[in-house]
């Protein structure tokens, strides 16, 4: 009898056995706004709409929807859908300083109207690089950069660095290797992005001004150009938003992180509305 047993229980658990379809919990679908703006490049704004997430339904991209852009207070119009791009756009170009309104309205969904100021001036004063400054322990020759920041008084601030070297196999900037003792760039709280940037905010010098160096083989680029830095001026939405971005990259294939939820900023809906100024030199 006992021999049997083991099987007597795998029987009746076989035949306990039933599939359970589990129904999605109510949920309101959203406007999803994707609007990353910048001095660099005209207005471009991708809206879609959300899904529950124990749906089979895939999120999508509205075409139909009135999407309406102000600049200070003065309707630039409505935006134009590029159906090869997916996204709405405007021939404008964003200002420093500038609050910028976005209206979204379709039938189907919660009206999305958000605002956002633009950062009000790049505070990279300066970009210095030099060609020799000693040997490495292995003897090559080390070159420097150092960018000056002038941070605005009375506000927090975000900002984000770029470096990168001209590659003449891909003829194209590229993320390289470099030493640094500053302590803006091995901050706990500053982020370094896939692509080599570094996002950080003012905590550090909030109100003064700050030159960040990294030291680096002189022989990693030797044609012309050689070097690029971009610095941007973030607002707080996007540097929130990249921060968080960064974070959920590390933790999506780590079973032992907290999960990490993307920021958003649309109050009505989901997604960014929020805005950079950038400034970049090429050292030759």
């Amino acid at each position: 009898m006992k021999k049997l047993l083991p099987y007597l229980f795998l029987l009746f658990t076989l035949a306990c056995e039933r599939e359970v379809e589990l129904d999605a919990p109510p949920y309101e679908q959203k406007i999803v706004v994707n609007g990353l703006l910048s001095n660099e490049n005209e207005i471009r704004v991708s809206v879609g709409y959300s899904v529950v997430a124990l749906s089979q339904d895939e999120p999508g991209y509205l075409e139909d929807a009135v999407v309406e852009i102000w600049e200070d207070g003065t309707s630039i119009g409505l935006g134009t859908y590029d159906v090869f791009d997916k996204v709405y756009q405007w021939a404008a170009t964003p200002k420093q300083g500038s609050i910028y309104r976005i209206r979204v309205q379709h039938p189907k969904y919660p009206q999305v109207d958000e605002i956002l100021i633009m950062p009000n001036a790049n505070a990279f004063a300066g970009i210095f690089y030099k060609d020799s400054i000693g040997l490495d322990t292995s003897g090559q020759a080390l070159a420097s950069l150092t960018i000056q920041l002038n941070d605005p008084v009375a506000a927090s601030n975000y900002y984000r660095l770029n470096f990168s070297y001209y590659n003449d196999v891909t003829a194209g900037f590229l993320p390289f290797t470099f030493e640094t003792s500053d302590a803006v760039l091995l901050s706990p709280s500053t982020v370094k992005e896939d692509d080599g940037s570094y996002l950080f905010s003012d905590e550090l010098f909030n109100g003064g001004s700050r030159e960040i160096t990294i030291e680096f083989s002189r022989d990693i680029a030797l044609s012309s150009p050689r070097f690029m830095v971009i610095g941007e001026s973030l607002s707080q939405e996007l540097y929130k938003y990249q921060v968080s971005l960064s974070l959920f990259d590390d933790a999506k294939d780590n079973p032992f992180l907290e999960p990490v939820f993307v920021y958003s900023n649309i109050d009505a809906g989901l997604g960014i509305w929020a805005g950079k100024i950038a400034e970049r030199d090429t050292i030759y």
